[in-house]
């Protein structure tokens, strides 16, 4: 941030076409605050002739695994409602073109939009996941590209989605597998165990795959322990959601939202570029992993069909030797046929 704040201020010449050396005291009073400095008397610091300001450094406060649960769901609805409007509605709110916007006015016109199945705490949650200092103000292209962030699809449910499809493709109850290995009648599986299950489990998973489900089923169980039922009904909740629409998976393009970063410009695009880029590949890297694991299964059907085959030529020889007669009787009705043959024979 201090970086960000530099290179505002030192332009005395203004190569960067931004302000030739000159910062607005709103932008200054947002860099420092989103800097973790709290307690600034900002009036001093535009008197010369005042005494410096006392400083105090808070620590930035984590975001809790609620607030980015509820985050996500409120942005995929914001998004697939009015993916259209918000960087203009967004950009409205910056009355000063200073790209920064309060907080309570940009969730007042949000509320506004009607959003369908959009709940309160949902919607609090992604402001206070988008104002991470709890300063009140948020950077306007920070924000639209924090709800893209969060509405985006994550590692841990591209995976849980792969795993559900895969189990219904197999017909493999997930819950039933996973409680063969629960010997303590709880309900629940320890670390070292959910790795055995998964490891044994017919399906095309790396160490370091099962290592990210694992981290999600601590996450969703809400201990060391893994809650078997509510892994299971995540996994399947999942994999039956609707596919993100491509506006959401491909992120912000086109934002205009925020005009006071123009010296970032070229450094968001980079790295939206990379971040894109390792998003395709992921996709591209986990269709393969699609096409083994279908090729395991197209083994499997072919395996069963040669077993079912042999059963039932084994059943077709059993029923045959049902219905012939034993060996000495077949050799008495040979001998009966012969004898009577030559008889016949004779009076002939």
């Amino acid at each position: 941030m201090l970086d960000i704040l530099l290179s505002e201020v030192l332009d005395p010449k203004g190569k960067k076409n931004i302000s030739s050396g000159k910062i607005s005291f709103g932008v200054m009073k947002f860099f420092l605050e989103a800097g973790g400095v709290h307690t600034v008397d900002f009036a001093a610091l535009v008197k010369p002739q005042a005494s410096s300001a006392a400083v105090s450094e808070s620590s930035s406060a984590g975001v809790s695994s609620d607030v980015i649960a509820n985050s996500k769901k409120a942005a995929r609805k914001i998004l697939i409602a009015c993916h259209n409007t918000i960087t203009e509605l967004v950009g409205k709110l910056d009355k000063t073109d200073e790209g920064i916007v309060n907080r309570e006015d940009l969730k007042k016109a949000i509320e506004t939009q009607k959003v369908a199945d959009l709940d309160r705490d949902e919607l609090n949650s992604l402001m206070k996941g988008c104002d991470k200092g709890q300063i009140g103000y948020v950077a306007s292209s920070k924000f639209i590209e924090n709800l893209y962030n969060f509405a985006a699809e994550s590692e841990s449910e591209a995976l849980m989605r792969r795993l559900g499809k895969t189990l219904s493709h197999s017909d493999t109850n997930l819950q039933q597998e996973m409680s063969r290995f629960a010997t303590s009648g709880t309900g629940k599986i320890d670390k070292n165990t959910f790795k055995k299950c998964f490891k044994q489990l017919s399906i095309a998973l790396s160490d370091s795959e099962i290592a990210k489900l694992l981290a999600a089923a601590t996450e969703i169980s809400g201990s060391e322990d893994i809650d078997i039922k509510k892994f299971c009904n995540n996994v399947n909740e999942v994999a039956k959601a609707k596919p993100l629409p491509s506006f959401i998976t491909s992120g912000a393009k086109g934002s205009s939202a925020g005009k006071a970063g123009g010296a970032m410009g070229a450094f968001e695009a980079e790295k939206k570029y990379k971040k894109n880029l390792e998003a395709l590949k992921s996709e591209i890297e986990e269709k393969n992993r699609e096409m083994i694991g279908l090729r395991k299964e197209v083994k499997d059907c072919h395996d069963r069909y040669n077993r079912l085959d042999q059963d039932k030529k084994n059943l077709e020889g059993r029923l045959v030797d049902v219905y012939a007669k034993p060996p000495k009787q077949t050799a008495a009705d040979a001998n009966a046929h012969s004898q009577a043959q030559q008889l016949s024979q004779v009076r002939d």
